[in-house]
């Protein structure tokens, strides 16, 4: 028996069958022929790849057919390899869902695909011993929840199960690759991968290969995938649902230069080799592979890598993580990365700076020839020896004798740059060289100046010239607008006036200006003020005059209607309650809120509706028929008690066939009735069928709600009591209009809900 709460799924699942899961390495080759089948698609064959270094990949997992399979019926040897796999934590091994989920019931595969027998470390598929591998039984299975599938050409979204082996590993764990939170690549786009597997050898071979296969592919960028993805015959040109999968970051997909993985090559490892097992990096499980048709499609590992951890804490613990490299693991002259996996800083910055093109740490001196020490960002910031200085314009390193006869340079100082400039110029920090003075430089603030150096004019309105000294000084703020108190920094404009009771900055002009009765009360609530700005009318009757402050106070909803909680104000409509407080609704024909009615009826007892005199039932807020102590047992009747709608009082007795049907057999259910009262009149229609039926409002009004309709034979002997399943089909455009109109037959209502009987059609609606 398989133990419970193991086994999540997505949605409905479509795979190959059982018996196509045999594991091919492979490389197509794009030059050699291939069977199609009916559809047009490629046979599970492959070709290519070479033999796996031994002992190199210790968390490669061969998954076999388990004990069970001695069963008679399965139809298969025990130890049978059918898919792979890759260790990530101490007992839990990665491979495709679609390698252990059945399509046709879509739940777990029989017991000797499902509880399988895991084979960490396998090199030969016969002829390794107990010291090559390390045996274990899968006793859980957990599928990633969003795993989605289609036919066998369909590609797989995030085709994933995380295996539960019943005792640890003593193997090594793979990496895995950083967390992609929106659809990106894991890794720089054509990157070199490695797919593991043990697949056929030759073209048309059946026959796994003995030995595990390696087979040397590159990452594509997503959009690439999109376009060379091919449809079989008869498909669509683009393919809706691989755009899906590649958008939503489920997917990737890889190509070699003339190959491609094939078969049945699912839940085997695609990998950023690293110097050793150490430092390899898994990026993605092989989920689609398509012999050569177009790029392989595998599972993104890094896109689910939260999840992943959260499995893994479930079945080791919460102290379990999943195995990751640091910086310096992956690069010895990096110390720290971003999210994306790439170096953001190297160690020994005076040697060593980070390459923004490429993402590695490089040696200054690689870059820039006779540099010392680079700065930061890679450029030489000291060069090597007295001979040589730095130009700060090229930042390369320059003959000492270059800037000898540098222009205007009075004094060379170290490093042979310019020290000091002749009279009349002064050395730029920026180039290292001499330029001549501005007139700003010989005088501040100025902007021309005559042949003996004195000031003819001031930059901006800040600076006035004096004629006395012949320079520039600061403007007044006066001198702007007597009012005045502080100016900006061109002393053009005023930023505070003196009095700032009875004066203010005019937004246009930029100067005061006396205030007004829209600036002492800019919400616009005030009609008129007194000479203090004081308030003595407002602008209209939604706002009240505050005798304290001699201000308008916006009227609270409550003034209008105390059971309304918000409220807006228009020409048109001078109060309009737009929500009531909890435990009332609006009133269908008014803006007048209603206090709700609740009450509980027994089933098999009388409920009775009651509203005062003068007032009738307007709305039925909630008709609940259930039993709260048993799960899912509950139904909306609303539909039927609706017919109480524009009565003042209506009786029914609570049984299944009034409320439409018994939510949980056996259960004694109640009623919970939720209604309001109110002073509208209720518009009744009855039609004959295939007649005219038309619901009209009075002028100047329009059909506010229709809480009740019907089509069917009427109750009478000889007639029976049936109903359309939707009787307010016809009845959508009438809400919002005078009146609306259309012919009551079986066609407006969806269909003849009781054949040879004669049919009517009853409403009841409101205007406003």
């Amino acid at each position: 028996m398989r133990p419970a709460g193991r086994y999540r799924s997505g949605p409905p699942l479509a795979l190959a069958p059982a018996r196509a899961l045999l594991l091919l390495a492979a490389a197509c080759s794009a030059a050699a022929a291939a069977d199609l089948d009916s559809r047009g698609r490629r046979s599970l064959q492959a070709v290519g790849g070479s033999a796996a270094e031994e002992k190199r990949f210790p968390y490669i997992v061969s998954l076999r057919t388990g004990p069970s399979a001695a069963t008679p019926g399965y139809g298969v040897a025990i130890g049978e390899h059918f898919c792979g796999g890759v260790l990530v934590g101490e007992s839990a091994v990665l491979t495709a869902a679609s390698c252990v989920i059945d399509a046709a019931t879509r739940k777990p595969r029989p017991d000797p695909w499902y509880f399988a027998s895991a084979y960490v470390g396998a090199y030969e598929l016969k002829g390794d011993s107990q010291r090559v591998y390390e045996k274990r039984q899968v006793v859980g299975v957990t599928v990633h929840p969003v795993f989605v599938t289609g036919d066998a050409d369909d590609a797989l979204n995030f085709d994933l199960a995380l295996l539960q082996l019943n005792r640890s590993v003593n193997r090594r764990r793979v990496a895995i690759a950083p967390t992609k939170t929106k659809p990106a690549l894991p890794a720089p786009e054509l990157s070199r991968l490695v797919s593991l597997g043990w697949g056929a050898t030759s073209k048309g071979g059946a026959t796994p290969s003995e030995t595990l296969q390696q087979v040397a592919t590159e990452l594509l960028p997503l959009e690439t995938c999109q376009a060379r993805i091919p449809a079989y015959p008869g498909a669509q040109a683009k393919d809706d649902l691989f755009y899906y999968n590649f958008a939503t970051n489920g997917l990737l997909c890889h190509t070699g230069s003339a190959c491609g993985l094939c078969g049945a090559d699912k839940g085997g490892p695609t990998l950023l080799l690293g110097a050793d097992s150490f430092r390899d990096v898994l990026v993605g499980i092989t989920s689609t592979p398509r012999c050569g048709d177009g790029p392989d499609l595998m599972a993104n590992v890094a896109a689910v890598r939260p999840w992943l951890a959260v499995q893994l804490r479930k079945l080791q613990g919460k102290g379990a993580k999943l195995r990751e490299l640091t910086c310096q693991q992956s690069n010895p002259r990096c110390t720290a990365c971003n999210a994306k996996g790439e170096c953001t800083a190297c160690n020994g910055s005076n040697k060593l700076f980070l390459d923004a093109g490429t993402k590695q740490c490089t040696m200054c001196a690689e870059l820039t020839p006779n540099c010392k020490r680079c700065g930061a960002d890679g450029t030489c910031r000291e060069c090597a020896g007295p001979a040589f200085v730095l130009d700060r314009e090229s930042k390369t390193c320059a003959s000492s004798a270059a800037l000898a006869s540098a222009t205007k340079c009075a004094r060379l100082g170290k490093g042979a740059a310019c020290a000091a400039c002749v009279k009349g110029y002064r050395l730029d920090g920026g180039t290292g060289k001499c330029r001549k003075l501005t007139c700003a430089e010989r005088a501040p603030g100025c902007k021309a100046c005559d042949a003996a150096g004195r000031c003819t004019a001031c930059e901006g309105t800040r600076f006035a010239v004096d004629k006395a000294t012949g320079e520039c000084r600061k403007r007044r703020c006066s001198a702007v607008d007597p009012q005045c108190r502080t100016c900006d920094a061109t002393r053009a404009a005023c930023l505070a006036c003196r009095n700032p009771d009875s004066w203010t900055v005019d937004s246009k002009t930029q100067l005061c200006r006396r205030r007004t009765c829209a600036d002492a009360h800019p919400d616009g609530s005030c009609s008129a003020c007194n000479a203090r700005l004081e308030c003595l009318a407002c602008t209209d009757s939604s706002y009240r005059l505050d005798g304290g402050s001699k201000k308008c106070v916006k009227k609270a909803c409550s003034f209008y209607d105390p059971l309304c909680a918000t409220c807006s104000f228009s020409d048109e409509a001078p109060f309009t309650c737009t929500a009531c407080v909890a435990g009332a609704e609006k009133e269908p024909c008014s803006n007048t809120c209603r206090e709700v009615v609740e009450t509980s009826v027994v089933e098999r007892t009388n409920a009775e509706l009651t509203c005062p005199d003068g007032q009738v039932i307007t709305k039925i807020v909630e008709a609940t028929y259930a039993n709260t102590t048993v799960a899912g047992c509950s139904l909306d009747g609303s539909r039927n008690v609706s017919e109480c709608v524009g009565s003042a009082f209506c009786f029914f007795n609570v049984t299944n066939d009034y409320m439409g049907g018994d939510p949980c057999f056996g259960a004694w259910k109640t009623l919970t009735l939720k209604y309001t009262c109110g002073g509208c009149e209720v518009q009744r229609i009855e039609a004959q069928q295939d007649s005219k039926a038309e619901l009209a409002c009075p002028d100047k009004q329009a059909i506010s709600t229709i809480p009740w309709a019907r089509y069917g034979g009427s109750s009478f002997v000889g007639n029976p009591a049936c109903a359309a399943t939707d009787p307010f089909k016809p009845l959508g455009d009438c809400v919002g209009n005078n009146k609306c109109s259309f012919t009551a037959n079986n066609a407006a209502f969806g269909g003849d809900p009781c054949p040879t009987f004669e049919k009517r059609f009853w409403a009841k609606y409101f205007c406003a």
